[in-house]
């Protein structure tokens, strides 16, 4: 850039120069200028160097001060000139502007349904999926839910309960008379005429009598327990129950009525 500024320098001091050195030229010396006037007009010129010049027109004199205003104005422009590349080569590009990201569109979901028709089903361009119309089934209200209450089952083993067969009942072959329960009747019952009503527990023997024991008396502390444990030995067993099996070492009740006398 120095050197390019330098020669700008010097060739406008040269073009100065020459313009202002040519204007001096065309100004003959006063000498010659008198005695051009002095002799006749001659349509040649003669140089010292013996050329002749036919028709010799003067260049017009420019002034210094335009000659260098123009020059340097021309100077300044070239510079300009090439200067303007440089400029327009240095300056930073355009800032882009920020663009918002570009979003791709969403894909369009396909619905794909599925109906007991079998009908078409079109794609259309959007990406909607049209199907001919399916007629649609009445609503159907669920049935009702029927509540039954269940038992708790009791889990026991795998093998199934029989039911329990009923013991025999012993059979008696003897029972006391009458007569024999009025002669063991209590006196003092007898004399107010209060009957009473005794239970026993009675257990049959090896002889098929029994052995027994007073369970309840009604009314107690009358005798009437006293005289049912006298009349138990009147009862005779069977040597077998009702379903057969012996009748020895079995158990039973023996319930006896005392009945008071009607005067």
């Amino acid at each position: 850039m120095r050197a390019f500024v330098l020669i700008a320098i010097l060739g406008i001091a040269a073009l100065v120069g020459g313009v202002y050195f040519g204007g001096g030229m065309g100004n003959p010396a006063p000498a010659t200028e008198q005695s051009t006037e002095t002799q006749p007009a001659a349509s040649d010129t003669t140089t010292p160097g013996g050329d002749t010049f036919s028709g010799l027109e003067e260049a017009p004199s420019v002034p210094l001060s335009e000659a260098v205003t123009n020059r340097s104005d021309r100077q300044t422009a070239a510079r300009t000139t090439e200067r303007e590349p440089q400029r327009t080569t240095r300056e930073d590009p355009p800032q882009r502007t920020a663009e918002p990201p570009r979003r791709d569109p969403p894909a369009t979901a396909t619905n794909t349904s599925a109906s007991n028709s079998g009908g078409p089903v079109t794609l259309a361009p959007n990406g909607s999926q049209s199907s001919a119309p399916v007629p649609l089934s009445p609503a159907t209200n669920p049935p009702p839910v029927q509540t039954a209450s269940v038992e708790p089952s009791i889990i026991g083993s795998a093998t199934p309960t029989q039911p329990q067969r009923a013991a025999g009942s012993v059979v008696w072959t003897q029972r006391p008379t009458t007569r024999r329960i009025s002669d063991l009747y209590p006196r003092s019952a007898l004399n107010d005429g209060v009957g009473g009503r005794v239970v026993m527990e009675c257990r049959v023997l090896g002889d098929l009598s029994v052995s027994c024991s007073v369970a309840s008396e009604t009314p107690s502390g009358v005798g009437f327990g006293r005289a049912a444990l006298s009349a138990a030995s009147s009862y005779r067993a069977r040597a077998t129950l009702s379903d057969g099996s012996s009748s020895v070492g079995s158990t039973t009740r023996i319930a006896v009525n005392f009945q008071a006398p009607q005067r």
